[in-house]
């Protein structure tokens, strides 16, 4: 009979870590965000200036390789945290059936 091993625990804990790295990363954007920001009230002001706030809006933008690699990080934590209780749930019906069997 096929076996499988999996520490549901570890799948939580993973899932854990990718989303503290997603919390951080929106942290980190928030700061340059505002870091952009203070560059305009310096008075920035011509094409190169433009051209930098197209470019820097494009990286948070929702069709951006970071926004969809931020957000494919972010369903695969689901996927862990599903992933995770169903095999918790098959562990402890496969226990239970164990306590049933006869001695």
């Amino acid at each position: 009979m096929p076996k499988i091993k999996v520490n549901h625990n570890s799948l939580i804990e993973i899932a854990d870590e990718i989303e503290a790295y997603c919390d951080e990363q929106d942290r980190e954007m928030l700061k340059v965000n505002a870091k952009v920001a203070e560059l305009f009230l310096t008075g920035w002001v011509g094409n190169d200036a433009k051209e930098f706030t197209e470019r820097w809006q494009a990286v948070d933008d929702p069709n951006s390789i970071t926004y969809k690699f931020k957000t494919q990080l972010k369903d695969y934590a689901k996927y862990l945290r599903s992933s995770s209780e169903r095999y918790r749930k098959v562990q402890e019906d496969v226990y239970n059936m164990a306590k049933k069997l006869p001695r």
